[in-house]
């Protein structure tokens, strides 16, 4: 018999629903009253760095920081703009996460030992920010519990431990209260194997589907082992001519369409440079289009 993957139920705590607003299968699972945010350029009274007061918040999906009230007069610009209101980090924005104890930093993993105490939390984020928080008026219990819980869902043991799944599991019961209860989120989220997730793709952003169409050329990888089996292409040029095309370009990647603005229609390709060395006198199977944003082609 098969063995069914199935996501394990993570702890979550119970804090009052006006603290932060949650998305859709968001859920609270740890929070740290009066702690500290580094900022960034603003001293304190001794000409160390600057800190305000709020609580931390960590989520299924999130760390997120609401500051208390406070005087912002005397913050620099920098300062006012980041932490004036409250924000958050998605937790897969997270590149590493330091608990600093002593002088000591230490890497946070859902599996790591934290120290007796922790004093500070460094975030390291992939967009290159730097974001630090004092555990310094907190208490012990607090600040093991938030950082455990920060462990656990920005190293999740399991790809179904991810925020995107519970999103999923909740939206879809949302939409379609009819469907059957063994549905799983695995059928919700698209993986673009199929010309149905294209196709929606397509819907959501707008498309002119007179200008663009999913095809099935690329099944079995017959044009290029190295795109999708299911690619949009402009709705003009056959199947057979895309062949032609694809033989044009450094390892047959021939321009398919990833996006579309959904009011100017302006839409993104890629594909690979042309192989000159394939190159040869124009055929007669080239087709020439026009773009919904003006822009001629001819492939």
């Amino acid at each position: 018999m098969a063995k069914t993957s199935k996501a394990a139920t993570l702890p979550t705590v119970s804090v009052p629903d006006s603290s932060i607003d949650l998305l859709p299968g968001e859920a609270l699972v740890g929070h740290a009253p009066d702690t500290q945010q580094l900022l960034y350029e603003s001293e304190g009274p001794d000409k160390s760095p600057g800190y305000i007061y709020g609580t931390l918040f960590i989520t299924n999906h999130r760390l997120s920081f609401k500051p208390a009230p406070f005087n912002t007069d005397k913050l620099s610009p920098l300062d006012r703009s980041s932490v004036v209101k409250s924000h958050y980090i998605p937790l897969r924005l997270i590149l590493q996460a330091y608990t600093i104890s002593s002088n000591k930093k230490r890497l946070v993993t859902a599996k790591s030992t934290l120290p007796k105490k922790i004093n500070e939390l460094e975030i390291i984020c992939k967009d290159l920010r730097k974001v630090v928080f004092s555990f310094k008026s907190c208490s012990k219990s607090d600040v093991v519990h938030v950082v455990n819980s920060f462990g656990m869902y920005s190293s999740p043991s399991s790809v179904f431990h991810l925020f995107a799944f519970d999103y999923a599991r909740v939206v879809h019961k949302t939409k379609d209260t009819h469907s059957s209860s063994s549905s799983s989120s695995q059928d919700v989220i698209p993986t673009y194997f199929n010309p149905r997730d294209w196709q929606k793709e397509l819907d959501r952003l707008g498309v002119n589907q007179k200008q663009w169409r999913v095809t099935e050329a690329n099944q079995h990888f017959l044009l290029c082992d190295s795109l999708p089996p299911y690619i949009v292409v402009p709705y003009n040029i056959s199947d057979d001519t895309l062949e032609y095309a694809a033989g044009l370009h450094f390892k047959n990647r021939l321009p398919v369409w990833c996006w579309s603005h959904s009011v100017t229609g302006v839409s993104l390709t890629r594909g690979s440079l042309p192989d000159e060395d394939r190159l040869e006198a124009p055929d007669p199977r080239s087709v020439e289009y026009t773009g919904q944003d003006g822009t001629r082609y001819t492939v």
